[in-house]
């Protein structure tokens, strides 16, 4: 097999002693557009080959598992190339996304692994979820950190002025569903904002 250079869906890694870049590349590939990382090759793309054990290939699907959030799952093989054995994992892109790796959310870009700020990885969680960050359930907070009084005042402005489908006698609870600011006994930042 012949190996290709390293490029935004390659990375070339000489032993598994660098497990913990592969990690990160893994996660870096997941949350870009997938890709490829060839293990017993030099920078220079030449196969220097690798000792696989018993457990060799198991124990670093466990690495991986273990320390990507969503868990990334790459397709291990072994290939020959000039007579040496090469290990190659398969990432693909992963829709939920960022993918972190030791708890930083990381992204592919050209040749290197980037870690997102905060803001940029907030963006890409909203966006491959299909929910907005008002639309997100706060588990800290519950039904009884709404104010009543304020969302009876909303109720009356709003069966007045939006033609709200909502009972006087309508509870409160009931009308937060409607909106959908309550998931079960979990209210959205929305709710909270708003009441």
């Amino acid at each position: 097999m012949k190996i290709p250079a390293e490029g935004e869906r390659v990375e070339l890694k000489e032993s598994l002693g660098e497990w913990k870049e592969i990690v990160k590349t893994c996660a870096a590939f997941a949350t870009a557009r997938g890709g490829r990382i060839f293990i017993g090759v030099s920078d220079n793309g030449q196969p220097v080959g690798m000792q696989i054990g018993k457990g060799t290939l198991e124990d670093l699907t466990n690495k991986i598992v273990q320390n990507t959030h969503p868990k990334i799952v790459p397709a291990l093989d072994t290939v020959e190339s000039k007579g040496k054995t090469v290990i190659t994992l398969d990432v693909p892109e992963n829709p939920a996304k960022p993918v972190y790796a030791f708890d930083k959310p990381l992204r592919r870009s050209g040749r290197t692994n980037q870690t997102l700020s905060p803001a940029e990885a907030a963006d890409l969680y909203f966006g491959t979820r299909g929910v907005t960050w008002d639309e997100t359930i706060l588990n800290e907070s519950t039904i009884e950190d709404i104010r009543v009084e304020s969302v009876h005042e909303f109720m009356g402005r709003a069966r007045n002025e939006r033609r709200l489908n909502a009972g006087p006698d309508m509870p409160f609870d009931q009308v937060l569903r409607q909106l959908n600011l309550i998931r079960g006994k979990k209210t959205t930042v929305a709710a909270i904002l708003l009441f």
